[in-house]
């Protein structure tokens, strides 16, 4: 396996997804600070990975989505706070800083897309509101935790 996912999976993000999941604020408190860094050139790579990642686990917060497997948001979630985390492998302001980022939400994305597929058809067919954020407010990482 990949050392970058190597590295993911022995921190401490699965426990840290676990524990923000459990309040809706914070969860959008990451999910606003995801909208920053979705705007970084590094990941753009993955910016529709970590949109759809970020739709999953707002719906599911909002109570709007049912049909989830709770490991897979649990996964999801820590991929998407390994996102925002000023402490993850290689800080981002680093030439090559994002490749573990990229790294770690392609391989959360193909180890959940039969979830994410499912979610994507009941997306498709529920959403019509194209203001699903209006409910973010936008704060800084440090008071998440």
């Amino acid at each position: 396996m990949n050392f970058y996912v190597n590295r993911f999976l022995k921190g401490k993000w699965f426990d840290k997804s676990n524990s923000i999941l459990s309040n809706k604020n914070k969860v959008l408190l990451v999910l606003a600070t995801l909208r920053k860094y979705m705007k970084a050139g590094g990941l753009k790579e993955v910016r529709n990975d970590l949109i759809l990642l970020s739709d999953y686990v707002n719906d599911i917060v909002h109570g709007r989505y049912h049909d989830y497997n709770q490991s897979s948001i649990i996964l999801a979630f820590a991929g998407l706070i390994y996102v925002v985390s000023p402490l993850d492998l290689f800080p981002d302001f680093l030439p090559l800083g994002f490749v573990d980022d990229i790294t770690v939400i392609t391989w959360a994305i193909a180890k959940i897309a039969g979830e994410l597929s499912r979610y994507s058809q009941w997306r498709n067919s529920h959403i019509t509101s194209t203001a699903k954020y209006d409910d973010i407010e936008e704060v800084p990482y440090e008071e998440i935790y």
